[in-house]
């Protein structure tokens, strides 16, 4: 409802003649109020979704919810750094999602979409108005790797996030990474030693 809204108010923007400077800073205004709008809901559905049990159907819908948010403002043009955050939370969704999925090719399928959404978020320019979503896109990457067993690309993501984080790399989120570097390392080794002795 509140995407129908919004779009009416869009429209209304868009087809308004003549074209001045004027009418195109509204539009752009309106955009902008509607993709704000449009997180405000995939955020809020995204943080019922964690009220309920990690198995819960609702958790299900929830999540459903919020990713139908996100991809609405991920697909939204012009691009803003709204784009690229919603894709990184559409990777979270999809992620989740597929962790839900009793499917093994669903499963698969769903988390290899996650993947791409947070390649899409990676996508935009470094920039200090940028920085925190990508780093937020190296950290989900890597976290939701781990989970699937890929230590390769967990790994891969931690060390783009140490490089670009500068001393964020101190706070809490930096140190977690290196943490959960370390894990995907001991773990890798623990996966190939097991694998090895199962040669025999």
């Amino acid at each position: 409802k509140v995407n129908i809204i919004l779009d009416e108010r869009v429209k209304r923007f868009q087809n308004e003649r003549p074209r001045t400077k004027q009418t195109q800073k509204r539009l752009l205004a309106a955009l902008l109020m509607k993709v704000k709008a449009l997180m405000q809901v995939g955020d809020m559905e995204y943080l019922f979704a964690s009220l309920y049990d990690a198995k819960s159907k609702r958790r299900g819908e929830r999540l459903d919810a919020a990713l139908k948010a996100y991809d609405i403002v991920a697909g939204e043009r012009p691009t803003t750094n709204f784009t690229f955050l919603a894709y990184v939370r559409e990777g979270m969704c999809l992620a989740e999602l597929a962790a839900l999925t009793t499917n093994a090719r669903k499963r698969q399928t769903r988390l290899a979409k996650a993947m791409e959404s947070f390649d899409a978020a990676l996508r935009c320019k470094r920039t200090p108005a940028t920085v925190a979503i990508r780093l937020e896109a190296f950290s989900q990457k890597a976290k939701y790797s781990r989970a699937a067993k890929d230590y390769e690309t967990a790994i891969r993501a931690t060390d783009s996030y140490l490089r670009e984080a500068g001393e964020r790399i101190n706070d809490r989120s930096g140190q977690e990474l290196l943490l959960l570097r370390a894990q995907c390392l001991a773990e890798q080794a623990f996966a190939l030693k097991a694998g090895n002795e199962g040669d025999w």
